[in-house]
Order: structure tokens, then sequence, then C-alpha cells
């Protein structure tokens, strides 16, 4: 036994529906324009703001994406998805930066302002190029 607490039907289906998104979300992003994705993945709160739920999303999250290198608009979709479903406020950022000649872009969520699943606050590194809101809005 290694210590962690088991899954429940709960997290196993929040595991689920985040699995589908993360496979999915490669083929999307690239045939359908982010503004429209976005506000497509947006949803209208039907529950109230649970932050335990909230933690559990960063933590499924953060556990399928964790030795992802790439993926961060992926990870960063599937999660601001959740998070909208639950009744948070999230919001979905982009920045770009210059790496050794190169433009570099990441995507992080922002949650009560905070950036989730970040070791460092990601506006630090990146100039934000633009910020979504719950609704999918600019």
């Amino acid at each position: 036994m290694t210590g962690r607490p088991r899954l429940g039907a709960l997290e196993w289906c929040l595991v689920g529906r985040m699995s589908v998104w993360r496979a999915g979300l490669p083929l999307l992003r690239r045939t359908v324009s982010l503004d429209r994705l976005v506000r497509s993945l947006a949803a209208t709160p039907g529950r109230r703001r649970d932050p335990a739920r909230e933690e559990l999303i960063a933590r499924v999250g953060g556990r399928l994406w964790r030795s992802a290198p790439g993926p961060c608009l992926e990870r960063s979709l599937t999660i601001y998805r959740q998070l909208c479903l639950a009744g948070a406020s999230p919001q979905l950022a982009i920045g770009v930066a210059r790496a050794e000649g190169a433009v570099v872009a990441h995507a992080w969520v922002l949650l009560d302002g905070k950036a989730l699943l970040e070791t460092a606050d990601p506006a630090e590194e990146y100039g934000v190029a633009v910020v979504f809101d719950e609704r999918g809005c600019r």
C-alpha cells in the first residue's frame, strides 16, 4: 500500500471525463479557433462553488499531465472546463515570451487570481496576451 487515498466513484468519474478531453483536445485545437473552443468549454455553473471539488480538479489535472512538458493548452482547457462545471469562476490565460530568438507560448488557469499547477507566476515570465473569463469571453 502506498499511503495514497483510494479513489471513489466521484474521483474516477472526474478522471474519466478529463481523460476524454485530454485525448480529444489536440485535434480540436487544430480545427477550431481558440475563441470558439474556449466559449464551447465554458459552462453555466450548475452547482454551488465547492473549494474541495476545485482542489480535486486541480489534483487530478496535475496527475494526468504531471510528466507532460508540452500540452499546457490541453491541460489548461480541461481544468478550465471542469472548474466552470463545478461552479467556480476560473480564467484561462495565454501568454507569450521570447526564448533563444523564438516566440514561445504558455497557457494556465487562474482561480481567485492565483495560477493553478504552476511553480511560479507565469505572468512574470510570459507577457499575457489574452485572458478568458468563466463565460469564455476575452
